[in-house]
């Protein structure tokens, strides 16, 4: 009875091996696939990350540069923003920065994309900063008694030596403080900036 057996055991016993076999091979493909598809997954969020445009706020790779300078040593700079609030979160209104080392002044700005080249002697009106350095940092403006949630601004950021401040001014205020200096000195920056033909600049990556 045995001996009739032995061949009936003997082929479920090759059965059982050949199924386990078969499930480990299916583990092994299985492993495999999520292994590539991991991989695939991984290489392809790397592809678009790089593809994707780097986005960063102006105003502050401007204000980053302005204290890369003051760590050289750099004792006369002009930073200026014509910036909006609004709920947005960023701007591609660019940072201008103005800066004079060994008598020569430079100009450089940022935007949301890039970062640009420094041009060579476009002078910022240091004569009135220098003139009226303490009205510039002491002056008061007209406020309006009403607020707006939404406007523009220009901004104004002035190292001369050991004094250093900044100051604001938005629209609505405007007309409240047109003969002021702080006024004055943003639109006259302004216009020192709008000098500057398109085709000078060259944009550069972050």
């Amino acid at each position: 009875m045995s001996t009739h057996n032995e061949p009936i055991m003997a082929e479920h016993s090759v059965r059982r091996a050949y199924i386990e076999i078969y499930k480990i091979a299916n583990l092994v493909a299985i492993s495999g696939f999520i292994i590539v598809l991991s991989f695939s997954s991984c290489m392809n969020s790397k592809r678009i990350m790089n593809n994707f445009p780097t986005y960063v706020h102006p105003r502050e790779e401007g204000l980053e540069f302005i204290d890369s300078l003051k760590a050289k040593k750099v004792d006369t700079i002009v930073g200026f923003y014509s910036g909006h609030v609004d709920g947005k979160p960023y701007s591609n209104i660019p940072y201008f920065v103005l800066w004079k080392s060994e008598n020569t002044w430079f100009t450089t700005k940022f935007t949301r994309r890039n970062k640009y080249n420094t041009l060579e002697n476009y002078v910022p009106p240091i004569d009135l900063i220098e003139t009226f350095l303490d009205t510039l940092q002491n002056e008061n403006l007209v406020l309006p008694n009403f607020i707006q949630s939404a406007y523009s601004y220009d901004e104004v950021s002035i190292k001369i030596k050991d004094v250093a401040f900044d100051y604001k001014i938005k629209d609505y205020e405007r007309q409240y403080n047109n003969d002021t200096y702080r006024v004055l000195l943003a639109d006259s920056i302004k216009s020192t900036l709008s000098n500057i033909p398109n085709e000078a600049w060259e944009a550069k990556d972050y």
